[in-house]
């Protein structure tokens, strides 16, 4: 699955991953996403932005866990 449709709507984050990928390489946003281009991010814009990511999982971790919980009532655990 590429980034771009794991993080669909959230361009930002999108190009937020061009900063762990080797040189030569870049992440390209469709010109209607595409923020205006920002110097490089300093160690702050790269801790905010994994803290980002982090509440991301967190938040659809812990809807996988109410989804597994529902099922488990309505159809009994496996």
């Amino acid at each position: 699955m590429k980034v771009q449709e794991l993080f669909k709507g959230h361009s930002d984050l999108i190009l937020g991953f061009g900063k762990f990928l080797p040189n030569g390489y870049e992440i390209k946003v469709p010109e209607e996403k595409k923020p205006e281009k920002k110097k490089p991010a300093d160690f702050h814009e790269a801790f905010n932005f994994v803290s980002k990511i982090k509440v991301l999982i967190y938040r659809l971790s812990c809807l996988l866990i109410q989804i597994i919980s529902l099922n488990e009532l309505l159809l009994g655990s496996i």
